[in-house]
């Protein structure tokens, strides 16, 4: 009892303390606007709140390291910014007395105070913070900003910093400064606070500041200084996303500055200090150099990670934004990849919505590195890793919590590629293994199997490209037919680690989730992370007897039907993620589709030859092997969730989509393969599939090599074959007529074939004495 009392005297404390530096606050800008113009009185005044405001904002980032975070909301900070927006004049009677008065002390009184409050202004969820930024990104405005920190002379030049911090938020502002050449002066300005330059040290104002303040409220020399160092670190952060601005990093040796700072600072000082160490990251001569000269271990080696998992973050997400920046990272030895790929798992931990997005992107491209990094992932349990991170994400937008945050669609986004990639780096590993073990003969590699080493382990750098979706299909075709036998089986492994233990039915909620929020990329990342589970047939079969249970009965499907909708557009529509949908259609009926490339085209017309690695628009493996029990069973499901009337419907009418070509061509690919079920042939043929092709195929050839007319080229080839394989013409007889007389043959074909004719016998008998005399 005694603990429990004291703890509430402790809360009651910090209660009517919170409520005291508001009504002061709240009583010293009343006296304020009562007569702006006494400068004396408002002086001192403005001092003293803009004293209440700097301190209360290091409690509040003493908790957030984020200047621009919402969570101020819970912080007395809020109900003290709240006091300036419920007054409408107070913004614009300060920036006038910015400005226009030609009192220095109440100019300096003025700019102090909306240097400490422009933090929590700049990013409230009101009319006045467009008030704010509109007033402070003014001609003239920027004009006195732009003097003050050219001037160099304190107090104005580091209030100006401070002001200027946020005005360069506005690309037009940060293009100004540019274009005026004050980047070299604030670089030069940093260098010589960080490193105590006798000139700034011993300037006016800062030599003389050793005496003691009159009032707690009054800064020194010093003190401004250390400030103006923080606002010249959020400035140049800002400018170095200008390509001009990297020769005066370079000259002022602005790497080494950084690396000063984080070692040589407060933790508020030292997460800015690593934002603008991220910003010069993304340039790869910085990185090389951090790279080399050991600055990732000094990074890694940061206390507190907790309160700079964010910053930490974005810097190995802009590291490893350059190949040749992750090549050095293989060859180094302090960190090691692992030791890395064990990091970035740790940073996740932490549960920061910023730091985890940027560490999904990182892993999203360091994964296609095979022994430096995918093993590694394997081997410290990243799949599992990635795959919490979705049930976290499903937990914070359950029931009860309707509104998103972005940060949550953001992580949600970046785990969908991650998972992706993942699974494209096995696949794209094993296909390369297949294809080269093919090229050796099976005696070389019996010998790989036998040595129990893979023929590639010289090579610990070699990377894949699970972006480029022509090689990605080609392994999936190449990696259909050979299954999960194949050596390594590490692909297989993956993925019955991402779609065992209801990963399937995490994954299908995620899509779910995308298409409340209608974000389009992380439906697409799904469906196609999807799509190479759904190689294997056990994924198949899991995800045919997987379903969702909702209170909405909308979403209350099984996961193929889900599938279905997204391939019809029910789910969003939107042509990319129809297209992913079609896929994972198209790999569940057992029929990978090809690359939409031209050279894919042009291999149709000599692919006749009999080689067993070609699958192109105008066949199907199946030629050769028929398809198993599996395939079969998928067929029966898609046959019961209307698949075959949804596919039917995107071949039928015109679209609005400018890829239906490429879901036309995926489309008729998914009808060829269950065309190969009897039934479902006559099903197509019943509802004259074939005439509407036909009609379509009227259309003259598009003969053109970009995008929109290999797509269209494929389309022709896959209804070319879907009609052949309905009609039962031969394939090329369809292709090589293009009259309207070859297509009414198909279509009286078409018709004979559905017609039922019966003859009396003596009729017949009649019929045949006729013919054959």
């Amino acid at each position: 009892l005694g603990g429990w009392s004291s703890s509430m005297e402790g809360s009651q404390e910090d209660a009517e303390m919170e409520e005291s530096v508001v009504a002061r606050t709240k009583t010293l800008l009343s006296s304020f606007m009562e007569d702006p113009n006494d400068s004396a009185k408002a002086s001192e005044v403005l001092s003293k709140a803009a004293a209440l405001f700097e301190q209360e904002e290091l409690v509040f980032r003493a908790s957030n390291p984020d200047i621009f975070a919402r969570e101020r909301e819970q912080f007395p900070v809020m109900e003290m910014l709240a006091i300036i927006v419920q007054n409408e004049n107070m913004l614009s009677t300060l920036f006038t007395a910015v400005e226009q008065r030609r009192d220095a002390v109440l100019q300096t009184a003025a700019a102090r105070f909306l240097v400490a409050a422009a933090p929590g202004l700049s990013c409230l969820p009101s009319l006045q913070q467009s008030l704010f930024m509109e007033l402070l990104t003014q001609d003239s405005m920027e004009e006195k900003l732009s003097q003050w920190v050219a001037s160099e002379q304190l107090p104005m030049c580091s209030y100006g910093a401070g002001l200027l911090s946020l005005a360069l938020l506005d690309d037009q502002c940060a293009d100004e400064i540019v274009r005026k050449g004050l980047v070299p002066n604030m670089f030069k300005r940093l260098s010589g606070i960080v490193w105590e330059d006798k000139s700034i040290m011993e300037a006016p104002g800062v030599k003389d500041s050793g005496a003691e303040a009159s009032n707690d409220w009054e800064l020194s020399g010093k003190m401004l200084l250390a400030r103006e160092k923080g606002y010249l670190i959020q400035c140049l952060r800002v400018l170095m996303s200008y390509k001009e601005c990297l020769s005066f990093a370079l000259e002022d040796n602005a790497l080494g500055t950084a690396i000063r700072l984080m070692e040589r600072s407060d933790k508020i000082l030292c997460h800015e200090t690593l934002r603008m160490l991220a910003a010069l990251l993304f340039h790869r001569k910085f990185a090389l150099v951090f790279v080399e000269h050991d600055g990732l271990q000094r990074l890694l080696e940061r206390p507190e990670m907790s309160y700079y998992a964010s910053s930490t973050a974005l810097c190995l997400l802009n590291l490893v934004h350059f190949r040749g920046v992750i090549d050095k990272l293989c060859a180094h030895s302090r960190p090691t990849s692992r030791q890395l790929v064990q990091f970035l798992l740790h940073l996740i931990e932490y549960r920061d919505e910023v730091a985890t997005s940027n560490v999904l992107q990182s892993f999203a491209k360091i994964l296609a590195y095979e022994n430096a990094f995918l093993k590694p992932f394997d081997e410290l349990g990243g799949c599992r890793c990635l795959l919490n991170v979705v049930r976290i994400c499903l937990e914070n937008t359950g029931e009860g919590r309707q509104r998103v945050k972005g940060g949550g669609k953001s992580v949600a986004k970046w785990c969908g590629l991650a998972l992706r990639n993942f699974l494209r780096a096995h696949l794209l590993v094993a296909a390369e293994h297949l294809e080269r073990v093919e090229a050796e003969g099976d005696m070389a590699a019996r010998e790989a199997k036998t040595s129990g080493k893979a023929s590639h382990a010289h090579r610990p750098n070699k990377a894949v490209s699970p972006d480029d979706e022509e090689q990605v299909a080609k392994a999936c075709i190449l990696l259909e037919r050979r299954g999960r036998f194949v050596d390594p089986a590490d692909w297989a492994a993956a993925v019955q680690e991402v779609a065992g233990n209801g990963g399937l039915g995490l994954l299908l909620q995620l899509l779910q989730f995308a298409a409340q929020t209608r974000l389009c990329e992380l439906a697409a990342y799904i469906l196609q992370t999807v799509q190479i589970t759904c190689l294997l047939p056990m994924s198949r079969m899991d995800l045919m007897e997987t379903s969702l249970d909702s209170e909405d009965a909308s979403f209350s499907r099984s996961g193929m039907r889900m599938l279905v909708d997204a391939a019809g557009g029910t789910v969003i529509q939107d042509g990319d993620v129809m297209s992913s949908a079609l896929q994972a259609v198209c790999t569940c009926v057992g029929c990978c589709a090809p690359p939409f490339t031209a050279r894919a085209l042009h291999q149709h017309a000599h692919g006749m030859d009999g080689n067993r690695s070609l699958t192109t628009w105008g066949s199907l493996h199946w030629d050769s092997n028929g398809p198993n029990a599996t395939c079969r069973r998928v067929w029966k499901s898609l046959q019961d969730c209307d698949g075959i009337r949804v596919l039917s419907a995107l071949l039928r009418g015109n679209s609005e989509y400018t890829s239906h070509d490429r879901i036309r061509a995926l489309a008729c690919r998914a009808l060829t393969g269950l065309s190969y079920e009897p039934r479902i042939q006559q099903i197509l043929q019943e509802s004259q599939l074939a005439l509407a092709l036909s009609e379509l195929l009227k259309q003259a050839p598009r003969r053109g090599t970009s995008v929109r007319d290999v797509e269209a080229s494929a389309f022709r080839l896959s209804a070319s074959y879907l009609i052949s394989c309905i009609t039962g013409r031969a394939q090329h007889t369809v292709l090589d007529v293009a009259g309207d007389s070859a297509l009414r043959k198909i279509e009286k074909a078409a018709t004979v074939e559905q017609a039922t004719i019966s003859y009396d016998n003596r009729e017949l008998l009649r019929l045949v004495q006729a013919v054959c005399p």
